[in-house]
Order: C-alpha cells, then structure tokens, then sequence
C-alpha cells in the first residue's frame, strides 16, 4: 500500500565494532527519532492498528483528499470514527476491531490516490 520504501532503515551488527557504511538517504531527515537506542523493548505484541488508520487519514488529509476525493476520504472518515467509538481511541487488539482499522487504512489510502491522481490531472472531486 506504499508508494515507496520507508527512509527508516534498522541496521543490526553481527559483530561489535563492525563499521556500516549507508549512503542511500538524500532529502530532509526527522532528527527527533533517528535511532532507537535507549528505547525499552516492546513485552509482546504491539497493537497499532488504530493509530496506523489514524496515520492513513493523515496522510489522505495532506493529499487534500477533502478536496479531491470527498466521497473515498468521507467513506475513510466514517470508517476510522467507527473504529473510535468501539474502542474509544486506543488499540484493543481485537479481531474485528483490528479488521475495522485495516478497512480503514485501505480506504484512506485509495482516497489519497485517488487525490493525488485527480490533483494532477487538474480533476476536482465531485459530491453525488
């Protein structure tokens, strides 16, 4: 469902001192999180869907999906404050909550395409 690859890259040394040497990033780089040293490990598993359908409807909403694909970002909408409401803003881990935020995330992803695409060829959205 990405357009590309994650400029986040996890390196991990096979032996101590090892030197790696990466040079495949170019462009403007967030210096709040560039290594995860120091951070605590996770217990288990990590339930994130919720906070990934809350991310998807971010990233439409930058697309100017409102604007561009009103009826898809509308649907996506709907879907993520569904999710919401059952679980009352955090990840529950459960099946159908978390199918609910991968619903979610498929349609704010198809609405920002559709966006972008629209926002290209100069096409607004229309409203039926």
């Amino acid at each position: 469902m990405v357009r590309a690859p994650s400029n986040f890259v996890v390196l991990e040394l096979e032996e101590a001192g090892a030197k790696v040497q990466y040079d495949a990033f170019t462009g403007v780089y967030n210096f709040k999180r560039d290594s995860l040293s120091g951070l605590k490990e996770a217990d288990g598993d990590v339930e994130n869907g919720v906070q990934q359908a809350l991310t998807a409807i971010r990233l439409a909403q930058r697309a100017n999906a409102a604007e561009f694909a009103p009826q898809e970002f509308d649907e996506a909408q709907r879907a993520l404050d569904s999710i919401v409401a059952i679980s009352n803003g955090t990840a529950t881990g459960s099946k159908r909550t978390d199918a609910m935020a991968r619903d979610a995330v498929r349609l704010a992803v198809e609405a920002e395409n559709i966006a972008r695409a629209r926002a290209l060829a100069g096409i607004p959205g229309s409203r039926f």
